[in-house]
């Protein structure tokens, strides 16, 4: 349902490990 936030979510989560 909340696939636009899903995808928020993840690319911060990403920028997160890649920090």
């Amino acid at each position: 349902m909340d696939e636009k936030r899903s995808k928020f979510v993840r690319l911060v989560n990403f920028l997160m490990v890649f920090f």
